[in-house]
């Protein structure tokens, strides 16, 4: 299967399309205009995959990490490459989706309905896994395409974000997918977070929380030997979300730390409720958590040299002890339970507050009642029932006053 034409054989054949009149035409808006394109027929194999794909960005750093053989360039270097070429088509591949959005399954029994849109060199800028699938399925000889004129990278990527965010048979980005594309239109294209809330249609705040999510996110496949390995971290959004939360509400940059510790340790392995509910309690808990886990593992203080602390004129540091427990993976399992512990007896505490809240709540609104009756006595009242009642009253201030004493054992 030959993954696009060589570029002196598309320029050539663009061209020659440009010369062909009458073509019906597909309208986009673009480079700030509308513009009406000629759709042209050309074969299956002519175009090649857009490497700079905001899609495929952060597969594309998965890949290599799990292919150290490959050069760590290979979707930066050469964008004609063969090789690259057919790297993209595996990763597209597995991101042709399932269930109702299996494009593999949706155009085996479908025509095409939309030009390729394609840069003026032949790269596909719109429809990266259609083509995929198209080439995968076998039974499609020529597509139909639009050439665009000549654009540099950023109204590319302007004009990526609008067909990406268009739904049809899209299968959603993945939270680290969007994340990472923010991050290289930032640093490679130069927009900033405004201009990116723009293009993609996000809150400001939203582009800037992704970007540091991300970071959190790499640190923590970093410390687990998984560098770039984003799709251990795809089903983890929420639980980032709420680590970057507790650390912006943290001063101190070593309870930050042991904060990022012990998140990290749950986001590797938790089997007691939900990670986004659990990660904010560990900021509220952090003193119990600490004396319990130097409980635990008792050991003298290390102390350490660290460049961050020569910047500051310092000679030592101080290393948190919950960051040199979990710097040791044999460890975590004992942590985990040791938070499960702590978390516990803090929901139960919680739950014992309630329930006395409750009973004070429903003491008060006996106390407003019976002095309203007080309020409300009538000399000429049947004082049999009242009698009884107030019987029945201080039977049970009695049973309270015994579960205040201690006497109840109920």
């Amino acid at each position: 299967m030959q993954m696009g034409w060589p570029l002196p054989k598309r320029k050539d054949w663009i061209e020659k399309l440009a010369k062909v009149v009458g073509r019906p035409v597909h309208t986009i808006y673009f480079q700030g205009r509308r513009q009406d394109l000629p759709i042209h027929s050309v074969s299956v194999d002519f175009p090649k995959y857009r490497l700079d794909n905001g899609r495929t960005r952060s597969a594309q750093a998965a890949y290599l990490a799990k292919r150290p053989e490959l050069p760590s360039d290979l979707f930066d270097k050469d964008a004609e490459s063969e090789t690259a070429q057919k790297a993209q088509h595996e990763i597209l591949k597995n991101m042709l989706g399932g269930g109702e959005k299996d494009l593999l399954k949706f155009f085996s029994d479908q025509e095409q309905m939309q030009p390729f849109i394609l840069t003026d060199v032949g790269f596909v800028l719109n429809g990266n896994r259609r083509l995929c699938a198209f080439r995968e399925i076998g039974k499609f000889d020529n597509i139909d395409v639009v050439i665009l004129p000549p654009a540099d990278e950023r109204e590319l990527d302007r004009l990526e974000a609008l067909y990406q965010l268009t739904e049809d048979i899209k299968e959603p980005y993945s939270w680290t997918a969007r994340a990472y594309m923010l991050r290289v239109r930032k640093t490679e294209h130069q927009f900033n977070a405004a201009q990116l809330s723009a293009i993609y249609r996000l809150p400001e705040s939203e582009v800037e929380e992704l970007l540091a999510m991300l970071s959190l996110a790499e640190e923590y496949l970093d410390d687990r030997g998984k560098s770039n390995q984003y799709e251990v971290v795809d089903d983890d959004e929420f639980a980032f979300r709420q680590l970057l939360k507790a650390r912006n509400k943290l001063s101190d940059e070593q309870t930050k730390n042991a904060v990022q510790e012990l998140a990290f340790c749950v986001i590797e392995k938790w089997d007691e409720g939900r990670l986004y509910a659990v990660i904010p309690k560990i900021p509220e808990c952090l003193p119990e958590i600490r004396v319990a886990i130097e409980q635990q593992f008792p050991s003298p203080p290390i102390i350490k040299t660290s460049e961050a602390a020569s910047l500051l004129g310092l000679k030592k540091v101080t290393v948190d002890p919950i960051t040199s427990v979990l710097s040791l993976p044999e460890n975590r399992d004992a942590v985990r339970e040791i938070l499960a512990d702590v978390l516990e007896a803090a929901a139960e505490k919680k739950r014992e507050q309630k329930r006395g809240s409750r009973v004070i709540a429903r003491l008060n609104k006996a106390q407003d009642l019976l002095a309203g009756a007080l309020a409300d006595w009538d000399k000429t009242a049947d004082l049999k029932p009242i009698t009884a009642k107030l019987i029945e009253i201080a039977s049970t201030l009695d049973s309270l006053r015994k579960k205040l004493n201690g006497k109840d054992p109920n």
